[in-house]
């Protein structure tokens, strides 16, 4: 079966990219639509001949994971055990939609998603713009707040699944939208 792939990416791939194409999959497994599309995650370090992060897999990070899989779980999402992957031609050329967790990642680095790849301007979107929303997801992987991380998963998995024929519609008919003007953060 002929399927498209949504693209997830942050800079390392470690936690938010990896956080939001699982709570994606589990709404579009909800919905009927896995198997017919499928999200998957990248990160832009490691592009280019840049270090990958060290450590590369969330559950290195403690006491992060330990906050991220709670967190997860409280929205009926399994972390998987991943490691990080970094973004590369054959992953952008498959996509039908890239999702960017952050402007930066996706837009404005030397190694953004946009800087690597210009002619895919009509497959990327802010995440956040599932919602209509112009902001920045800011990976909480650093946080030894739970409270930070509750909220980090509650958002994007909240997305997920009220916005999911958006999203299924942006996979399956991509528009170009003009990078926009966003502030740097605001989850709620």
């Amino acid at each position: 079966m002929d399927y498209r792939t949504v693209l997830v990416v942050c800079r390392e791939n470690v936690y938010s990219s990896v956080a939001a194409s699982a709570c994606l999959n589990q709404s579009l497994m909800d919905h009927g639509f896995f198997g017919q599309i499928v999200a998957i995650s990248r990160g832009i370090q490691g592009c280019r001949r840049t270090a990958w992060p060290r450590p590369d897999i969330l559950m290195d990070y403690e006491p992060a994971w330990w906050l991220a899989e709670a967190a997860a779980k409280s929205v009926g999402i399994e972390l998987p055990r991943h490691r990080s992957f970094p973004l590369t031609a054959e992953d952008v050329e498959h996509a039908s939609l890239i999702l960017g967790m952050d402007r930066a990642a996706l837009y404005d680095l030397a190694l953004s998603v946009n800087m690597q790849y210009p002619g895919q301007l009509a497959k990327l979107r802010l995440y956040a713009e599932l919602a209509d929303r112009e902001c920045d997801i800011v990976d909480c992987l650093a946080s030894g707040d739970l409270d930070e991380h509750y909220q980090f998963f509650e958002f994007i998995h909240r997305l997920a699944e009220r916005y999911i024929d958006r999203l299924v519609d942006w996979a399956r008919h991509p528009r170009i939208l003009h990078p926009p003007r966003i502030p740097r953060l605001v989850l709620a």
